[in-house]
């Protein structure tokens, strides 16, 4: 785990209801399993998606540095990591693109 349990809370506690209702959501624990069998990814692999997955949504990381940062923790081929990404951003970041988009503006 890269950040603290007090930093992913303090981080926690600046976001807007509507991405606190995503995170933890039975749809978005529902789409991680489905990206978790299509891959074939072990218990530890699953766990270190799932850090990588909301350390974007809690803003803790730029979706940009998602590859990158997926490869870097699971250790996988860069053709699986890509398959990897591509679903993750196709199933779960894109249809919540404009409530990150908000997030990330008010960031800034």
């Amino acid at each position: 785990m890269r950040y603290s349990i007090k930093q992913i809370q303090s981080q926690l506690s600046k976001l807007s209801a509507d991405i606190k209702s995503i995170i933890g959501s039975d749809e978005l624990s529902g789409s991680l399993k489905e990206i978790i069998v299509k891959h074939e990814l072990d218990d530890n692999s699953a766990g270190l998606l799932g850090d990588e997955i909301n350390y974007v949504l809690l803003g803790l990381e730029n979706i940009n540095n998602f590859s990158k940062n997926l490869e870097q923790s699971l250790g996988l081929s860069r053709e699986k990591i890509d398959s990897i990404a591509k679903n993750v951003n196709e199933n779960i970041f894109l249809p919540i693109k404009s409530t990150l988009q908000k997030f990330i503006n008010k960031k800034s």
